[in-house]
This record gives structure tokens, sequence and C-alpha cells, in this order.
């Protein structure tokens, strides 16, 4: 014992002796305590302190890698390593301890920053299912890989060969390198270099939490077990050695092929790209209201699991008012349907997100069996969370739905809004659900016991994750959000007075109705980064809307959505419409009128119309002549006729 304590304190004093990887160490602790303090001071919650340290911890894991090579590598670079021979080499091992110990000394102050974090802001009830597990995989873990990748590469190769494979390694997992191949063979390979916290933008979710996915954990456990296959294979020799060695590989590539199975998680990288690919898809068919049919898809008594991504797994009742062969329903083409059966003979096939069955003998009325699975890069369900807003045909719904659109400003040209269609809704129907997951969840359809839900409704959502129920009226809230600047209560408030002002304004007209008497279900912000189309959703007894804020104006603009993209008059005012300002309605006026230069001569005409009008009418005949139209109280077959019964209505001569 006495030597061995020699021999670390013998390489403790080298350590300290090379004065650039001490210096290397105080700054990392350093730059942990200032980082961290400066951030408790400028009132940061700790989530985002979380995702920020996540972000960072690549480049304190290059440094401590850089300080763990060139400190194993000491005695190759100044020729020392054939006079140390006489030890066996075991000044190696001692060196790697004293590199463990400086590892666990950054750890032990970067937890207690984590810590005092939590306990700063009033998060500590999430500290043990949020922030100690996501230290463990952003943080301690990381070190632990650079330090045996480090230590592999300066035990078997020269120096200047473990430097060029040390520098390879560095670039591999720096964020430089991020490269998302998505789910095929070569992402297998781009796998095992993973394990750090991918910093895409708008990473972190208030109901996700931070991006600390299942698959991350079985890459960190292929590193583990790389070390317990080295430390074994030092004992044995000769076959027993090949046997670990074989051992080690099976269970090391099981684990990073199954971490590269396909799987939901939150990436907004590829949930913009998928929401591009909707979008050009709908390009020869902008925004329109949906058409609705003689038959429909009901009853719905679905097994609901939440795993890698989203199975489902019932049966559906397909009733029709009179007997046919052909049906559709629209459901997203990223989930894999892998049984669609019935008593009666049938045949489906899919194009995009509608699934066509046809069945062999014209039917009125068939229960349908259907089991699906797969995923949305955007709308999120896996073992960390879910969000599955009812708009978004995760499940079956009747008809032809466009499931993102863009919005045709009538000449042919594409304005630039585009979004998923937050108009999607079904008939009501009974609903059925039965929900497995690891966290707890909230739907719009009555909880009948725990993760057991029925009764009628005209949609399914479901969130779940990091959620709290809120009150009377909002249905939902996030706790990572709260802290010690702004409580769960104070948030409650506000959203309700968000709630009751917009009631109050809405008072005096029909869409009223619209709020009253129903639940709010807050739907995070990373549901709506890239369009804002889809930050509010309206249903029988519900509305979905981003933060749980709700005010009138998006109600009418929601309203009004509809009848602008039949009217250019409504396109052209809505947002003074929605704030009832007159002199807005004038300058977007002048501003429409710009852009439509290259319009028909029918267009023009009917723009200079408008303006004649906007010169005689007063504020409060413009709101209510306008507001009415606007808001499709009024029937008038077109914008022309609109403007010519106006004119004559307020010719002032």
């Amino acid at each position: 014992m006495r030597k061995i304590n020699e021999l670390l304190f013998q390489q403790f004093k080298l350590f300290i002796k090379i004065k650039l990887l001490l210096l290397g160490v105080i700054g990392i602790i350093g730059l942990i305590i200032g980082f961290s303090f400066y951030y408790s001071s400028i009132g940061v919650d700790t989530l985002l302190y979380m995702q920020q340290i996540g972000n960072y911890s690549f480049y304190i894991c290059a440094v401590y890698t850089i300080i763990c090579f060139m400190f194993l590598t000491y005695d190759k670079k100044n020729d020392l390593d054939e006079v140390l021979d006489v030890t066996n080499n075991k000044h190696k091992y001692y060196s790697i301890i004293i590199l463990f110990i400086l590892l666990v000394c950054i750890s032990i102050v970067m937890l207690l920053m984590i810590l005092y974090i939590a306990f700063n802001n009033h998060s500590t009830s999430q500290l043990f299912s949020i922030y100690i597990p996501s230290f463990f995989l952003n943080i301690f873990f990381p070190l632990c890989i650079c330090l045996l990748v480090s230590s592999l590469l300066s035990y078997y190769l020269s120096y200047n060969k473990a430097g060029i494979f040390l520098i390879l390694f560095l670039l591999i997992i720096s964020p430089l390198f991020y490269i998302d191949l998505g789910d095929n063979i070569f992402n297998i390979f781009l796998r095992p270099f993973q394990f750090l916290y991918q910093a895409d933008d708008f990473s972190m979710d208030y109901m996700y939490g931070l991006k600390d996915e299942l698959y991350r954990w079985f890459i960190v456990f292929a590193y583990g077990i790389i070390f317990l296959g080295v430390c074994i294979m030092q004992r044995y020799k000769g076959k027993k050695k090949t046997i670990v060695l074989i051992i080690t590989l099976c269970i090391v590539g099981g684990s990073i092929v199954y971490s590269a199975r396909p799987q939901s998680r939150l990436n907004t990288q590829q949930s913009k790209s998928e929401l591009m690919r909707q979008v050009r898809g709908a390009y020869q068919e902008p925004y329109n209201s949906y058409q609705p049919v003689d038959y429909h898809f009901g009853n719905f008594n679905f097994d609901i699991e939440l795993k890698e991504k989203l199975y489902v797994e019932g049966t559906m009742l397909l009733t029709s008012k009179k007997k046919r062969t052909d049906f559709t329903f629209t459901l997203y083409s990223g989930y894999d349907i892998q049984k669609l059966i019935s008593h009666q003979e049938l045949n489906y096939d899919r194009k995009d997100n509608l699934v066509h069955i046809t069945f062999k003998q014209p039917i009125q009325e068939a229960k349908l069996e259907i089991e699906y699975s797969g995923y949305h890069p955007t709308f999120y369900s896996n073992e960390q969370a879910v969000a599955l807003p009812g708009y978004f045909p995760w499940y079956p719904m009747s008809g032809e739905h466009q499931v993102a659109f863009v919005v045709d400003d009538k000449n042919n040209q594409i304005n630039g809004e585009y979004g998923y269609n937050s108009f999607n809704k079904i008939e009501n129907t009974q609903m059925n659900l039965n929900i497995k997951a690891n966290y707890p969840v909230i739907t719009n359809i009555t909880e009948q016991s725990p993760y057991h839900y029925s009764g009628q409704a005209d949609s399914i959502t479901l969130f779940g994750g990091q959620i709290e129920k809120g009150d009377h009226v909002i249905m939902n809230v996030f706790p990572t959000y709260y802290g010690k600047l702004y409580t769960k209560e104070e948030g409650l408030k506000t959203l309700n007075e968000y709630y009751n002002e917009s009631l109050k304004q809405l008072s005096d007209y029909k869409m009223s109705s619209l709020l009253e008497n129903k639940k709010v279900i807050n739907q995070p912000k990373s549901l709506t980064y890239f369009s804002d189309l889809n930050t509010l959703a309206i249903f029988d007894n519900y509305i979905i809307a981003k933060d749980g804020i709700i005010t009138s104006e998006q109600i009418i603009a929601s309203q009004m959505f509809d009848m602008s993209t039949h009217s250019k008059i409504v396109y052209c005012l809505k947002s003074s419409l929605i704030l009832k300002d007159m002199q807005q309605a004038k300058d977007d006026f002048l501003q429409f009128y710009q852009m439509a230069q290259s319009q028909t001569p029918e267009g023009i005409e009917s723009i200079k119309h408008l303006k004649q009008l906007l010169d005689k009418m007063k504020a409060e005949e413009f709101i209510k002549e306008f507001y009415d139209y606007g808001l499709g109280y009024t029937n008038y077959q077109n914008d022309e006729i609109f403007l010519e019964v106006m004119e004559v209505k307020y010719d002032r001569n």
C-alpha cells in the first residue's frame, strides 16, 4: 500500500509540475463556477441553464481530453518510456487514476453548481427527474469516455499516431461535425460519437425537458462495456482473451445498432425539413377548407404505447350514409400501417398522407382493426415525452385533410405563410383510450382512471412529459417553466387574465361561443418554431394555445383566416381588421397596392374601388361592414359584389 501511495504521489507531483495541465484544470473549474454564478445573477431558469451546460459540454470535454493525452504521453514525448518500462507500465495506471480523480473533482464542482442553481431557482422538484440524470449524461459520462479514449490511444499507439486519432476523435464529436444522415445504415458509423448534447437550434422544450433521449444512454453503455472488456482482457491471454474480445464486440455492436433504431426525437433541423416537405407537396394545392364526406371513421378503441416511437393498436367503426365500396382517411405518412383488416374483405393503398380503402362488396358499416407505428420530427412521441395535438392526423381522420399548407395570395404566388393545419378535426365520436407511458399525460378526453380515458370528442390531443395539472381553465402547465422569479400561481393567474379579457372583448360578437366554457391545453413552443399558423386550434370543448395564452386578436385572426384565403380584400386588410384600426387599413392598402401592380386589370380595378371606399367610410362604418365581411357574417359571392354594394350604400353624394 505504501508503494502504491508513493507512485500515486509521484504521478501527482509530475502533473503539478506540468504547469499547462494544471492551468487547464483550474481554467475548467473556474469557467464552470463563473458561468454558473453569472447565469444565476441574471435569473435564468434551471432548465435553460442545463441546456447551456449541455451546449458547452464539448468544450469542457475537449480541454479535459487534451489534458489527459498530454499527461499520458508525457513519457513518450520526452523519451522516458524505455526508462519507465522497469515499472511494468504501472505508472500509466496511476496516471489514469490521477486523471480520474481530477475528473471527479470537476464533476463535483459541476454538480454543486447545478444544486446551487436548482435550489436558488426553487426548482428542486425536477432534480432527480431531469437535472441529476442530465448531469451524468452530459458531463460525467462524456468526461469518462474522453479519459477512456485518451488512455487507449496513448497505450496502444505511438505519440504521433495517437495524436492524429485524437484530433479526429475531437472533430467528430464536435458540434461542427454534426451531420444528420437520417435513419439509415450510414448513421450507425457516426452513432458511437454522438454521446454529447446535440445543440441544434431551439433544442430545449419545457415539456420535453432536455435532449437526453434513450439512445444516448445506449452509446454511453457501449463505452462502459469497452472499458470493462479492456480491463478483463488484461487479465487473460490466448483463447480466453479472444472470447472476451468477441463478447465485448458483440455487446458494443448490439448497443450501437439499437441506439440507431428509427425513433422519435426532438430535432428541430429535421422538423423544419419535414415541414418544408409537406409544404412543397401543397404548392399546387394551397389551403382549402375541408370538404366533408358522407361517411365517418369513429368509435375509436385504441391502446397507445409510447416507446421509441408511437404504437397504436385497436378498432374503429366505419359508418356511411349510403352503401359504397371506396373510403378514404388521413393518417400522417410517417406512421407505417402494420394491420388494417375487417370481417368484410378489403384492400387498401396509401398515397402520402391518404389511406384509400376499397371493399369487395358495398358496405354501410364495418368494424376495422388497425395497427400502426411511427413518429414525426415535430410532434414527438417517445419514452421522454409526447406532443400530439388534435389537429395533427396522428389518428385516422375521415376524408382528405391537409396536414400542412401554404397560403396563396390569389396571384399564384406564395406569400411566405405556411404551417401545419390547425383547423383539422373530426366528427364528434366516442373515444376509449388506454395509454402506456412513463410520465404524466393529459388529453381532452375525460380521465376515467390513471392512463384510461373515455368520452365523446371531435379530436384526440395527447400531451405528456414534464407537465402538471393547472386549474379549472388551464388544463396543464410546465413545471420546468416556473421558479423563483415566476411561480406557477403567478403563471396561472396571468393565463386566466388573458382568457377572461379575451372573453370580455368578444362578448359582443357571435364568436364569443368559441371561447365560452372551454378549457385550454398549453402547447409547447417547440411545435410552433417555424410557423405561427398552428399556434391556436379551436375544438368543441377545448382550445390548444401556444404557452396557454389566448387573446381576442388570435381568436379573430383564426376565424378570419378561412375568409382571407378566398378574399383579396380580407387578405389585404386582415391585420387592420383584427386591430379595428382604419388608419392601419389605409396603410395596409398602400402596401398591398405596391404589390398589386403585376395583377390583372380586374384586380387593379378592385383595388381602386377599395381605396375610394375607404376614403368615404367613417371608422365605425369600416369596422362594422368589413368586420362582418371578414368573419363571414354577411353573404357576398365575391369581393367585387361586396365593393359594389358598399359603394352604393356609402355614396355621400
